[in-house]
């Protein structure tokens, strides 16, 4: 019952409603097996209830250990397309599949950054020498530093030197 509610626990900490194989109907079948459980166990039926929590917990669990190896699966494949291949265009479906699977993974957020980096760098560099030219430099900065997270380390001064810019420019503004 306590790895139940743990794997549990974890299962929707991970937002598993947001996860592409409809994991959350076993999740359901779990939980209404433990309910189904729950009163076995209230009439006495000890032995039946302790199968069915079992079962239960067994479900959760290896619904998180599939969920895990393609989380794996997923971010090995989308970083041998990106790092490897050098094909972002082929890694992005990847890395938002094991998003999906953990939200808050450093390695899934550097690879989009990376992505969104290679894909957007020229459009970034030069809206934001217009937004510092039309004095929006808040705009500026937010679009250097979403360019940064991403940059490989030959373009980290150019952005760096903009960034400074710009943000010299606001603290200017402000006094």
């Amino acid at each position: 019952s306590d790895s139940f509610s743990k794997n549990f626990e974890e299962a929707l900490q991970r937002n598993i409603h947001e996860w592409p194989n409809n994991e959350l109907a076993i999740i359901k079948e779990a939980l209404n097996l433990r309910k189904f459980a729950d009163n076995r166990f209230k009439k006495g039926f000890f032995g039946q209830a302790s199968e069915q929590y079992d079962k239960a917990t067994k479900m959760i669990s290896d619904v998180l250990v599939e969920a895990n190896q393609l989380f794996e699966d997923n971010l090995r494949v989308g970083e041998k397309y990106l790092y490897e291949k050098d094909k972002p265009e082929w890694a992005i479906t990847y890395f938002n599949t094991a998003l999906k699977y953990y939200p808050g993974d450093e390695r899934v957020k550097q690879g989009i950054d990376v992505i969104n980096f290679r894909r957007n760098y020229e459009k970034d560099i030069a809206e934001s020498e217009k937004r510092i030219a039309i004095g929006d430099d808040a705009e500026a900065i937010f679009l250097l530093e979403k360019l940064l997270s991403g940059s490989p380390d030959e373009k980290r001064m150019e952005i760096q030197k903009l960034l400074a810019k710009a943000k010299a420019n606001l603290k200017i503004k402000e006094v």
